[in-house]
């Protein structure tokens, strides 16, 4: 079964004044949670993001991903471990060093 909550509220459009926000929830635990809030100043995140999982070989391009995404490699040398792209290639976050 898929369940989710979507609740808003509004702004004034004369003013431009905040006057709600938004929520995007999910089932984590057993139990419906609020997962994202959307305000006029910050995006929240409410519970842990899960990053995608790929293997060292099955990567996508650190390029078109964008500086900045993120990966959790699961075959890295090192051991297991986030990276982030820096435009060009996957860096484990631990050290900055490229993944291998």
């Amino acid at each position: 079964m898929n369940v989710g909550r979507i609740t808003w509220t509004l702004v004034d459009v004369a003013t431009g004044n905040r006057t709600g926000q938004l929520m995007l929830g999910v089932i984590h635990g057993g139990t419906m949670v609020n997962a994202i809030r959307l305000t006029g100043y910050s995006v929240q995140l409410l519970v842990p993001p899960k990053l995608p999982v790929f293997t060292v070989a099955n990567a996508p391009a650190a390029g078109p991903a964008g500086a900045g995404s993120m990966i959790y490699v699961s075959n890295e040398s090192g051991g297991a471990t986030p990276a982030f792209s820096d435009g060009t290639t996957w860096r484990r976050v631990s050290d900055r060093a490229v993944i291998s």
